[in-house]
């Protein structure tokens, strides 16, 4: 892993003095896009737009807002800010999710594949990050698939419906076959700490953030508390492999 984000939310975002953020759309949605939501840092460098698709089914059936109006909120997002990496609208496929709309996984990941395929050509001038859906790993090689059957091409992939999954519930066995069968960069949205940990899971990623942890029923100290023992616990972990071998090495070992 090389890159971290610290996910943004209501009243957090503006104690997170740190390089790399990531900020779901949803933040900014109520009743329509606001992008007056939020006071960032001036230490941020980078800022990763995630679509919102796991907090919007948690309210709704579908995304409330069409791709072409993501498209315009996120480049109003790139007028003020600097953001470098955006995904594309995906629609999760733990068992929980909100599933009025498509049923089914592989239908999930038909709809996340073309909603892709139609960011990607609205806008090629977005930074965007395809996200790989699945649940189980024949779930997620069908996606992949699929994206290489239409030509989808990135520097960095998303690997989604992994947040908070547990190392011994799979969540090693996925991220290490992922990485094979795709020889990409991926980012693995919210991993756990535990997970991070796992010189398997580690080494397979180029990055992920902290959507798994809540901030939000915190008050202000202990955000700022909360972050600063998050970072401490980063940093040891990057340091702990820091000679660690390669990845190719490391599969060959």
């Amino acid at each position: 892993m090389k890159r971290f984000y610290y996910v943004a939310d209501w009243g957090n975002e503006r104690y997170l003095f740190v390089n790399n953020i990531m900020a779901s759309v949803a933040a900014f949605w109520h009743n329509g896009f606001h992008n007056n939501k939020m006071t960032f840092a001036e230490s941020m460098k980078r800022l990763f737009i995630d679509s919102g698709g796991y907090s919007m089914f948690s309210k709704y059936s579908d995304f409330p807002y069409t791709v072409e109006e993501y498209i315009g909120f996120v480049n109003q997002l790139r007028d003020k800010w600097p953001v470098t990496e955006v995904a594309t609208m995906d629609y999760p496929c733990e068992p929980h999710v909100n599933r009025e709309k498509y049923e089914t996984n592989i239908a999930r990941i038909d709809a996340t594949i073309q909603n892709a395929l139609e960011c990607i050509d609205f806008d090629n001038s977005i930074p965007w990050v395809p996200v790989i859906q699945g649940y189980k790993l024949d779930e997620y090689k069908y996606c992949w698939q699929q994206y290489q059957d239409y030509g989808v091409s990135a520097n960095l992939w998303a690997v989604g419906s992994v947040c908070i999954r547990k190392v011994t519930g799979g969540i090693r066995h996925i991220m290490t076959r992922i990485k094979r069968i795709t020889k990409q960069n991926l980012h693995a949205f919210g991993l756990a700490l535990p997970a991070i940990r796992h010189p398997d899971v580690f080494f397979s990623i180029f990055s992920s953030d902290s959507a798994a942890w809540n901030f939000m029923k915190m008050n202000v100290q202990s955000k700022i508390e909360s972050i600063a023992r998050y970072e401490r616990e980063l940093n040891q972990i990057f340091k702990g492999f820091d000679n660690q071998k390669r990845l190719e090495e490391f599969y060959d070992s």
